[in-house]
């Protein structure tokens, strides 16, 4: 049997802007997806408050290294922690456009400040003055 109520709960890219946080309420679990080419993909779903409801996200292996980094491997460590949405890629599966989010801590320890470029949505540092993936001018 398939809890539907499960997909009603993940956030989706539409729901979300560059920037926006959740709080990380459990270590969550892993999950794979399977797609008709059988390609199989684990993610790592987690529990999150979003605006102030308990709600799921999905996360990538883009999503995990950055986390993974920030906070070390254990899931555990990252429960009461916040995550922003860092980007929202477009991807082709089996001949579909895709967006999906990529997230990363909110808070960096010892990092400089960062925002996201205008652009492409990737995060620079303050005071930059051009991102330096996609080359847009910017303010610093």
């Amino acid at each position: 049997m398939v809890d539907a109520g499960k997909f009603l709960k993940r956030i989706s890219p539409e729901e979300v802007n560059l920037g926006d946080t959740v709080e990380v309420l459990n270590e969550g679990y892993a999950e794979e997806a399977t797609f008709a080419t059988s390609q199989r993909r684990q993610r790592l779903i987690l529990p999150v408050r979003f605006k102030g409801v308990e709600r799921e996200i999905a996360l990538g292996s883009s999503s995990i290294r950055r986390i993974v980094k920030a906070y070390g491997f254990e899931t555990s460590s990252w429960v009461g922690r916040k995550l922003r949405v860092a980007e929202k890629r477009e991807a082709a599966i089996e001949g579909r456009k895709v967006v999906y989010l990529v997230w990363e801590p909110a808070e960096k320890a010892g990092s400089p400040e960062t925002v996201n470029c205008p652009n492409c949505g990737r995060t620079v540092t303050v005071g930059a003055k051009f991102c330096p993936y996609c080359g847009f001018k910017l303010g610093g």
